[in-house]
């Protein structure tokens, strides 16, 4: 198992993706999309539908890499955000327009599961959002009666369908699930040819705006009359990276040694929630079981984290090993709602972040949100997901803690004392920060011994990046960017590796 791949999904462990070709040559089509997970297909089946040429530019494998790929891939009506909060600081009807949203994205993808006969194990199955702490029934009970206020088909529960006691639970009924991984490669299938492509191992460096935008890789250039960001969040510098917050949310897969609950969605109340689910591997049950989120660079010790979830589950359900673990990155906005829609900065530019932990219902509306607009139709929330909306009192406090995060992170790791005097103090598989002439430097020993230095500022804004141990990779608190342990970019907003630094920069064991 290489670095890369250090702590690969069970979605794509069990997925073999199609290998798509890297771009050989300069391409023309009507809209280039950036990225190829379930917003950037998602809308590259819409316009193709509609008649555009698209094409679907991945820096790694198309529907198999990306944050997609490592979700828990819960299709549920409720939102991180409680609809309690997006009542307080929205209006009703935004309220009601959000809730459509995550409806309107679970029925588009069941409606192609069945247009394109996807094998993607799709069920509707019931969710359950439950608590074990007495002290919060009161704002459980609440949230229920938000959610009814919204037509949402919600009931309150005195218990709920899994194997330890919980307080009280609200059941949402007709939510669903699925196998992410099919379901993206199953849709990639239906893009090639008659004028689009799809391109593997091609990353975007930067695009030119203008009448005919160019979109310039590390293999050529992309020209298109509009372009869809659907990276996650934006790469590059955008106005857009100071209303978002990045986090690292972790994963376990267990084999219980009985079914121990029923085919149904669960998350608690817990700040960071737990969120749970089954699925079937090779006939046998296996249990999903996700949380521990941390904002991104925040946590010293990752492996912890890991360490944490199995420690939960151990408590609540019977099973042996861990068969699979795996983190994620997601992004919250400021004020609980994605930013969807045409960019500020260009008319015939098109983003989509800020899922929270909602992804594959916000970005299956995304794309059907961006690809409305290209296509010049009414889409009713529109206004609603707006990256240049108007953002409600409630945000600003969020805005002004999210500004001040990194400023202290861009000032305080600067000045903050090395982990390290040496390489000898640096053990194999594992990095840490080096200074050399008022530098920070990022220092990685492999396990052959061999050591990388770089130089430790993100190549995107220019915070210093901290190791993650769990992944080895170096992880921006700033704004989400991470590289792999060589410097190699992985995701987040940079476009450009760790620059690289000459091992005479920093101290090297002494003899004996």
């Amino acid at each position: 198992m290489t670095i890369e791949n250090l702590h690969p999904s069970f979605w794509v462990s069990s997925v073999k993706a199609k290998k798509y070709p890297e771009q050989q040559a300069t391409v023309a089509v009507d809209v280039a999309i950036i990225g190829g997970g379930i917003t950037g297909l998602t809308a590259a089946t819409l316009l193709k539908r509609a008649g555009k040429t698209v094409a679907v530019i991945e820096a790694k494998t198309i529907g198999n890499s990306g944050v997609s790929s490592y979700t828990t891939a819960h299709l549920t009506e409720h939102l991180d955000t409680d609809y309690t909060d997006l009542l307080r600081n929205f209006s009703k009807e935004d309220a009601m327009r959000a809730a459509f949203s995550a409806r309107y994205a679970t029925a588009l993808i069941e409606q192609w599961v069945e247009d394109f006969s996807i094998k993607c194990d799709f069920a509707r199955v019931p969710g359950y959002y439950f608590t074990e702490k007495e002290e919060d029934v009161d704002s459980l009970r609440a949230e229920f009666e938000s959610a009814r206020s919204l037509g949402i088909d919600a009931a309150l529960m005195q218990e709920a369908p899994l194997p330890f006691k919980v307080k009280a639970a609200v059941r949402f009924a007709n939510q669903a699930q699925f196998h992410p991984t099919k379901y993206l490669v199953a849709l990639a299938k239906q893009l090639e040819g008659d004028g689009s492509y799809l391109f593997n191992g091609t990353r975007v460096l930067s695009v030119e705006q203008g009448e005919i935008n160019q979109v310039q890789t590390d293999k050529g250039i992309v020209s298109a009359a509009s372009v869809i960001v659907a990276t996650h969040t934006p790469i590059e510098l955008s106005i857009l990276q100071t209303e978002l917050t990045p986090y690292r949310s972790y994963v376990i897969a267990i084999r219980p040694e009985k079914p121990q609950m029923e085919t149904a969605l669960f998350w608690d109340t817990e700040d960071p929630y737990h969120y749970i689910r089954r699925v079937k591997d090779k006939g046998e049950p296996l249990i999903i079981i996700g949380g521990e989120d941390h904002v991104t660079g925040d946590e010293d010790d990752t492996e912890s984290c890991f360490t944490a979830l199995e420690a939960y589950a151990r408590e609540r359900f019977q099973f042996t090993d861990v068969e699979y673990s795996w983190s994620a990155q997601y992004y919250d906005s400021v004020d609980g709602l994605p930013y969807i829609g045409r960019s500020a900065s260009a008319a015939n530019l098109y983003l989509s972040t800020g899922y929270s932990g909602t992804g594959m219902t916000f970005g299956t509306f995304g794309g059907q949100l961006i690809s409305d607009l290209i296509l010049g139709k009414e889409n009713p929330c529109a206004d609603l997901y707006s990256p240049g909306r108007f953002k409600p009192l409630a945000a600003a406090g969020n805005l002004i803690e999210s500004g001040l995060n990194v400023i202290g992170k861009f000032v305080g790791d600067r000045i903050a004392a090395p982990e390290a005097e040496s390489t000898s103090e640096i053990e194999p598989g594992e990095g840490k920060l080096m200074q050399h002439n008022g530098e920070k430097l990022a220092v990685y020993k492999d396990d052959d011994g061999k050591v990388y230095v770089m130089s430790a500022k993100c190549t995107h804004a220019k915070c210093i990046v901290h190791w993650n141990n769990a992944e080895k990779s170096w992880d921006c608190p700033c704004h989400g960017g991470r590289f792999d342990a060589t410097g190699n970019v992985k995701n987040g907003p940079p476009t450009m590796a760790l620059e690289t630094r000459s091992l005479s920069d920093v101290a090297q064991p002494v003899a004996r």
